[in-house]
């Protein structure tokens, strides 16, 4: 059985471009008026996976 299906530093680019997405979504002089759901959402799934993923990031 695989373990190891993502390396972590896959796991690291996928975080930050979810960031740089939710970053760039809160941008406020566009006048986008959906942005904070979104944003939200996106840092949602980010700070949901620290728990398993802190290990490696921490390293």
């Amino acid at each position: 059985m695989c373990n190891s299906v993502l390396q972590p530093g896959a796991v690291v680019e996928i975080l930050d471009t979810l960031l740089s997405s939710a970053a760039t979504t809160v941008d406020e002089e566009k006048g986008n008026p959906y942005w904070q759901a979104r944003a939200d959402f996106y840092i949602m799934c980010i700070l949901s996976c620290l728990p398993w993923g802190g290990a490696e990031l921490a390293e």
